[in-house]
């Protein structure tokens, strides 16, 4: 059986990579997300696979709920195979030019997008070292690269 976790499980990469591994009948899947209250997509397919599908609570930029994180995946299974570390988020538009970028804005991006991914990662690791052939994926886009752009 593979046991995954994916974090902003809620919507686009992470919600199709979710319903991915569904559609593999050996697989576990814990589906993290900020606003699990809010995730229509994903009570669906937990409503279809109940069995092999838990919504995990997770503001990834918390320790406490990376800790509790932690606990609820571990009321299911002692070990991880796959961690996708897929949460992200967008500056705001006007972060889109260099007089747009605000302190507070920037760092907060940062921290969900650069800092968060490791501190996920840090708390599932017991987790992960317990795995069949562990493996950590983390997910990025040309978005955030600093050489793949030409915008300036």
């Amino acid at each position: 059986m593979v046991r995954v976790l994916i974090t902003g499980a809620n919507r686009g990469i992470g919600l199709e990579l979710v319903r991915q591994y569904l559609q593999q009948a050996n697989s576990q899947v814990f589906a993290a997300c900020r606003q699990p209250d809010q995730a229509t997509a994903l009570h669906q397919l937990a409503a279809e696979y109940p069995a092999r599908l838990q919504i995990i609570p997770l503001e990834v930029t918390d320790t406490a709920s990376r800790q509790q994180a932690v606990q609820m995946v571990s009321q299911h299974t002692n070990a991880l195979d796959v961690l996708i570390n897929n949460a992200a988020i967008n500056p705001p538009d006007r972060a889109q030019t260099l007089q747009g970028i605000e302190t507070e804005s920037l760092l907060h991006v940062l921290h969900v997008n650069s800092v968060a991914p490791l501190m996920v990662t840090q708390v599932f690791v017991e987790l992960l070292k317990r795995g069949n052939q562990p493996c950590l994926i983390n997910i990025s886009s040309e978005r955030g690269s600093l050489t793949g752009r030409d915008d300036g």
